[in-house]
């Protein structure tokens, strides 16, 4: 059975900003064909409130422009790997963990959104984390 992937979700560290501070600017174009998609775009990271500056000043792009919702951990009080900042997003969304795609370089991050249903892809590189987006929503993002 297809499942209909309403969301995907994305850390920032090491999957949005590289190491060495570089952008990914591949997985940034992805992201907004997602959204041209109609599928809703979010970032849950645990980072500080100063991410949206750092990640305009080395991308140029706006996080809020980018994403339909941002869960930072300084602001929301609440950290990857616990349920509790996956069940804040999913409510904000108003989705079930079986409609999102959640995309982390940590596997315990990877494994927590795992257990509350929620498909996950582990981060290693850029060109497969858009292959195994394509497979998950049947589609070309390239």
């Amino acid at each position: 059975m297809k499942t209909d992937y309403k969301a995907v979700i994305f850390d920032i560290s090491n999957v949005l900003i590289l190491p060495n501070s570089r952008p990914n600017l591949e997985l940034i174009q992805t992201i907004k064909k997602l959204k041209k998609a109609s599928v809703k775009t979010v970032v849950i990271s645990n980072t500080s409130s100063t991410i949206r500056q750092k990640f305009k000043r080395l991308s140029n792009f706006s996080l809020d422009d980018l994403f339909d919702q941002i869960f930072i951990s300084q602001e929301t009080g609440l950290f990857k790997p616990n349920h509790k900042i996956f069940q804040l997003a999913l409510n904000k969304l108003n989705l079930s963990p079986d409609q999102c795609i959640f995309v982390d370089d940590i596997t315990r991050n990877i494994d927590s959104a795992q257990e509350l249903g929620i498909t996950t892809i582990l981060f290693i590189n850029t060109q497969s984390c858009i292959n195994k987006l394509e497979k998950l929503l049947s589609t070309t993002l390239h």
